[in-house]
């Protein structure tokens, strides 16, 4: 089954959904306590399709909240993990990892103006920020992947299919 983060199905996802819809000003821990509240109650819905072997796979995790409202935010990684020790964490997170150069030449090839947060300095802050979540997750226990995300969508996707026929004969 897919999953989204923030759900629509929880107090706290409609909030966080709220708040980027209407551009609200939120402090960063108050916007982690949210996106923690938000996997929480899920949980149980989440428990029970694993205990029926049903796979999830979500474009997001709390790996982001380590990203934007720890390294990019006021939020320590540690506060962050405190937030989350007690959540059903992925057993598996897979990242395609891009250059930031390749991020700028991939947003300068579009034809819309960039927003806010597709800007030189808040794509390298946030690459700096996965790096550093992804080795503070790991040295928690956390199974994370990277993959190589440049090139074509059929190199990339060939990776991918790597990864996962190399997980299944484990």
């Amino acid at each position: 089954t897919k999953s989204r983060e923030p759900s629509r199905m929880t107090e706290a996802g409609k909030r966080l959904n709220e708040i980027a819809q209407q551009h609200i000003v939120v402090p960063a821990l108050e916007t982690a306590k949210l996106f923690s509240e938000d996997r929480r109650e899920l949980e149980l819905f989440r428990a029970s399709l694993l205990a029926r072997d049903v796979w999830i796979i979500s474009s997001r995790c709390d790996l982001t909240t380590y990203v934007y409202q720890g390294y990019a935010s006021d939020v320590s990684l540690e506060e962050i993990y405190e937030l989350h020790k007690d959540i059903l964490a992925p057993e598996l997170t897979i990242v395609l990892m891009i250059s930031v150069e390749t991020m700028l030449a991939r947003l300068g090839s579009r034809t819309e103006a960039k927003e806010i947060y597709e800007q030189e300095d808040f794509l390298r802050r946030c690459h700096a920020g996965y790096l550093s979540a992804i080795e503070f997750l790991k040295s928690k226990g956390r199974n994370i992947v990277v993959i190589d995300g440049a090139g074509s969508v059929e190199e990339v996707a060939q990776r991918a299919t790597h990864l996962f026929i190399s997980l299944a004969l484990i």
